[in-house]
This record gives C-alpha cells, sequence and structure tokens, in this order.
C-alpha cells in the first residue's frame, strides 16, 4: 500500500475527480450515485463541484468502481505531479502504473534500461 500526501488545494487533481465521477455517474442521480459508494450525496457534490478531495478510503471505493487500483486512480487525478504525492510506495506497482503514460521515446529509454546486465542498471 502506498503512502500519500494529498493537499486539498490540489486544482488538478479536483478536477480530474470532478471529470471522473461524473463519467462514473453517467445518468444516476447523485443520490443514487452516493448510495452505490455507501457515502453521502453531499460529499459527492462536494467532490463536483471541486470544493474538496475525497479522504483514502473513499478514493479507494471510487478506483474500484472505475476498475484501477487506488495508485492509478492518484495517477489520473495528480497527472505528471503524481510524483511529488507519492511519498512511498512498492517500485514496480509505481512502474506498472506510469508506463501506459510514457511517451514513445521515454518508453524506449526504459525498455534500453531495464535490458541492461543487473551490475550495469544499479550504476546509474
Amino acid at each position: 500500500m502506498a503512502t500519500f500526501i494529498i493537499t486539498s488545494e490540489d486544482t488538478l487533481a479536483k478536477h480530474n475527480l470532478a471529470k471522473l465521477l461524473k463519467e462514473l455517474r453517467g445518468s444516476d442521480t447523485q443520490r443514487q450515485f452516493a448510495k452505490r459508494l455507501k457515502i453521502s450525496y453531499t460529499s459527492i457534490q462536494d467532490w463536483e463541484k471541486q470544493i474538496r478531495l475525497p479522504n483514502e478510503k473513499n478514493l479507494q471505493r471510487i478506483a474500484q468502481l472505475k476498475g484501477w487500483t487506488y495508485l492509478e486512480l492518484v495517477l489520473f487525478l495528480f497527472g505528471s505531479d503524481a510524483r511529488s504525492v507519492i511519498t512511498t510506495t512498492e517500485p514496480l506497482e509505481v512502474i506498472r502504473a506510469c508506463v501506459p503514460k510514457l511517451s514513445p521515446r521515454k518508453r524506449q529509454e526504459l525498455e534500453d534500461y531495464l535490458s541492461l546486465p543487473a551490475e550495469d542498471s544499479q550504476r546509474t
């Protein structure tokens, strides 16, 4: 499990969350969607209005509903700023979540790095 520091002032994360919630909610009302997540509808209102971010437990519920891991959700919410909110986690999880977001050039750099013998890759 990762440990994250999430500031409530992060407007990018709030914007991305609001967009995601509206997608997940579909034609459901905020009350109906809140029942699916087992939370109050006022929480959904606050999140969609970008007033605040959910706590870790609710982020996990949202990730599960989307079919993502908690880490994938955090990376989606914070975009390229995700590295600044991840304080500790399983390194392989971070790599797996980040690889799909890499440009072709960066992906090739990673492949080249991983193809080095283990003793060479530890020196860089």
